[in-house]
Formats: C-alpha cells, sequence, structure tokens
C-alpha cells in the first residue's frame, strides 16, 4: 500500500457519511493501476454491507461519453458525419429539429430543454414525446446540458445501425473483453443501490434515471452500470487510441478539442466537459487540455490525454435518499488535487495558474 496516497484515502475516508455512504476510486496512468481502492459501505439499507473494489454503480450520465464513443465510431467509419442532420435519420422530430446536427447533440448546443420527465408513459411514448419536444432556443445559439439531446442521440443511433444501443456498445467495447460496463445488469449483491424512493422502492441493480428507467434501462443519457475499474479500463482504452493516432484516436481528437459550437462560452465539447475556469470538480491540477463528466449518482471521470491519465471516482451519494450535493461538489476536487499530487504531477499543471 503506497503512502504515496495517504491524502487521498483521507479525502476518500471523509466523504463517508458526509458526501456518500462509500466510494471506489481508480487511478490508471500509462495504462498501470496506480491507485484502485474502497471506502465505506455499498449499502445501508435494508443492512450495512462493507464496500470493496468490486461494487458496480451506477453510473448515471457516465453514460453519455460512452454513448458519444459509438458516434465517435461512427464518424471514424464514415457512418455519421458532424454536419448531418438529426431530423434526417431520425423520423418523427419536431419541426424546429430541422438544422441539429450530430456536432449540436454532442456538444449540448441543440436547443432542446435540459429535462422533462417522462417516466409514467411506455418507452414508444417517450421515444415519441422526446422527439416530438420543440426547441427552446436555435440550434447552436446557446449550450443547455440536455438529457432530451442524448436520448435522441440514442434513438438515432439505433435508427443507423438498425440494433438496439445496448447491444451497440457491447459491440463498441468488445475490444476490452471482458468488461462489466452494461446496461440491465443481472441481479447481482455487488450492486450499490441508490433512492428509497416512495413508487419504486429501494433502487437496487435498476437504473435511477427516471427516464433511462421508462425506457426499459436503456438510454443514451442514462442506464449504464460498472465498477470503477471497469470505467478505468474504458478510460484507457480511450487515451490509447488517441495516443496511437487510430481513426477513433483522430475523431476523439476532435471531439475533445473541438471549438463550441455554441454562441456562448461553454466548457462543453463533444461528449465530454472541460475544466471550468476558476472552480471545477477536476480540482487545481487538470490542465485545460482535460476532459472528464460526471454522474447524478455521485460518479466521475477525468482524463489528462497528454498525460495518459484517468482518474475515476465512482459513488452512490443518492443512497437512501437524494439529497443536496455541496458534500460531494466540494469532496471532488479535493480528491483530484489529491491524486494528482501523489503522482507527482501538481507543480506541472495548475489550472488556476
Amino acid at each position: 500500500m503506497s503512502v504515496a496516497f495517504d491524502a487521498v484515502r483521507k479525502v476518500l475516508a471523509d466523504g463517508v457519511g458526509a458526501a456518500y455512504p462509500g466510494a471506489v476510486a481508480c487511478v490508471v496512468q500509462g495504462g498501470v493501476t496506480r491507485f484502485h481502492e474502497a471506502v465505506g459501505a455499498r449499502r445501508i439499507l435494508p443492512e450495512r454491507v462493507p464496500n470493496d473494489v468490486e461494487t458496480r454503480y451506477d453510473l448515471a450520465s457516465l453514460t453519455k461519453p460512452v454513448v458519444a464513443t459509438l458516434a465517435a465510431e461512427a464518424v471514424a467509419s464514415g457512418r455519421l458525419s458532424l454536419d448531418d442532420r438529426v431530423a434526417d435519420g431520425l423520423p418523427g422530430c419536431h419541426p424546429t429539429w430541422i438544422g441539429v446536427t450530430l456536432g449540436h447533440l454532442l456538444g449540448h448546443t441543440s436547443g432542446l430543454p435540459a429535462f422533462y420527465d417522462f417516466s409514467a408513459t411506455t418507452p414508444a411514448e417517450v421515444r415519441r414525446s422526446v422527439l416530438a419536444t420543440p426547441l427552446t432556443a436555435p440550434p447552436g445559439e446557446a449550450a443547455v446540458y440536455s438529457d432530451l439531446g442524448y436520448m435522441a442521440l440514442g434513438f438515432w443511433l439505433e435508427a443507423l445501425h438498425g440494433r438496439p444501443l445496448d447491444a451497440l456498445v457491447a459491440e463498441a467495447l468488445a475490444p476490452l473483453f471482458p468488461l462489466g460496463l452494461r446496461y440491465v445488469p443481472p441481479p447481482s449483491p455487488l450492486h450499490a443501490p441508490t433512492e428509497l424512493c416512495a413508487r419504486r422502492g429501494l433502487v437496487d441493480g435498476v437504473v435511477h434515471d427516471p427516464n433511462a428507467w421508462a425506457l426499459g434501462g436503456v438510454a443514451g443519457h442514462a442506464g449504464l452500470f460498472g465498477s470503477a475499474a471497469d470505467v478505468a479500463r474504458w478510460a484507457a482504452w480511450l487515451l490509447g487510441q488517441w495516443r496511437a493516432r487510430s481513426p477513433l484516436g483522430q475523431v476523439l481528437e476532435r471531439f475533445w478539442y473541438s471549438p463550441s459550437r455554441a454562441g456562448a462560452t461553454t466548457t462543453w465539447r463533444l461528449g465530454w466537459d472541460t475544466v471550468s475556469p476558476g472552480a471545477s470538480s477536476a480540482g487545481r491540477h487538470f490542465s485545460a487540455r482535460a476532459v472528464g463528466h460526471l454522474g447524478f449518482t455521485g460518479t466521475s471521470v477525468w482524463l489528462e490525454p497528454d498525460e495518459q491519465l484517468a482518474v475515476v471516482l465512482l459513488s452512490n451519494r443518492v443512497h437512501p435518499t437524494v439529497e443536496a450535493a455541496p458534500a460531494i461538489k466540494s469532496l471532488r476536487p479535493r480528491f483530484h488535487d489529491a491524486a494528482r499530487e501523489a503522482l507527482g504531477l501538481a507543480s506541472a499543471l495548475d489550472a488556476s495558474a
């Protein structure tokens, strides 16, 4: 057990009972796992179960960059272009969608609203309702983080390939086999439950997001489950593709570093977020070239491509109840600072400098 990571362990331990019941962190650099440990409890209801590194979490919006990987592969193969219009490949779109492109969906600049709760309807009705939603702004005018945009992206990819989204994700991740990232996982004691709610009881091994749940657990914006090691291995694979300048890696370069398609300034790129000036969940030491994503259930991943570094933090902060998240918001930057400092990477890269 490396003492270099003692500060990381302390930050993670400080979060138990404050930011989450438990968490698992995994740090991979150059394809080598440098840190992989668990703290706290996997669950506290109906009984307390100690956590371990095999715990499988509801990844929530970490699903979005995985689905964006499918879009990147479609662009790399020539099946899609970032300028392709959604309405041309997805029948049933509202007339206001006429100018919405793949690039707009990926970068949250489509003009679609952030969220509607469609959970009281059937999967077919959810699909129709999403596609019938009018834009609230012209495409490209502003960046609004939109679950609906990624739901539409999932529908479009299914239409393009003629296959369900869960099968497409499994195929895309096949080079990493065996990998535990998957939709609708089979029952397992390794799952970290999320909310205890009046309508659904204890949400355990089933997606927490209401719209993904209404779609049967498979959606473009949420639904994937996995362990911290699963997420880290996927992230390291992306970093390797980027470093090797493979066809996928060249598209990832565009996704990560192309200017925003929004008229207003935004940290969002295509499928990923970047470091926010001044205060970021990535902390002080990730550079402006870093990309990452958060998930509502208490999950995150940050990549520093030039360092071939991936830092993953998974938790079920919404177990047993969904509350405001100031504790995890303050913990995330501390965790990322400590992780980079443990690797000796603090002084070279400081986003606040």
